[in-house]
């Protein structure tokens, strides 16, 4: 029969492991997402001891972190407080379910269309009704935008969103 003190060594491992999967999973970026509103944009910067730099315009505004891996991410936010636009410069691949929110499950089905059709090598460019997701890139500079049509208020273009 083991001891207390015998089970507690066990345990030791799994809950090292546990530890460490935690650990990742905190650290894994948590950006505002289409959709969503200006209260987690302020909650990104926080979580990442990034002051966002926010630049106003009549319209909307822009809220850009730079993180210290080099990553710099812009969310774009109406004056009614929803972020209608993101976009990112990163060394990694960017959590595109993040940033997406609900919009990821559309930009999932447009990309498996597209792969059946041919293997994709090179930039990504999905434009359906209303969603618009742009990137490009290679290991240590990836890049895009995303944004959804409907959101974008009055005297802000697509353009503006880079």
């Amino acid at each position: 029969m083991k001891t207390e003190l015998q089970k507690r060594k066990a345990l030791r491992p799994a809950l090292l492991l546990l530890t460490v999967l935690m650990a990742f999973a905190l650290a894994s970026p948590a950006w505002a997402e289409l959709g969503g509103r200006v209260e987690s944009v302020r909650q990104d910067g926080s979580a990442f001891h990034a002051q966002p730099a926010v630049t106003q315009a009549a319209a909307h505004s822009v809220y850009e972190m730079k993180l210290a891996d080099g990553s710099r991410v812009r969310e774009y936010v109406s004056n009614s407080g929803t972020v209608f636009g993101v976009s990112w410069i990163t060394p990694m691949r960017p959590d595109l379910k993040r940033l997406l929110g609900s919009y990821f499950s559309q930009y999932s089905a447009e990309m498996q269309k597209t792969q059946k059709a041919h293997i994709r090598r090179g930039p990504v460019v999905i434009h359906t009704d209303g969603l618009v997701v742009e990137l490009a890139g290679h290991v240590r500079g990836f890049t895009g935008h995303a944004y959804v049509s409907s959101l974008i208020p009055a005297g802000v273009t697509a353009n503006d969103i880079r």
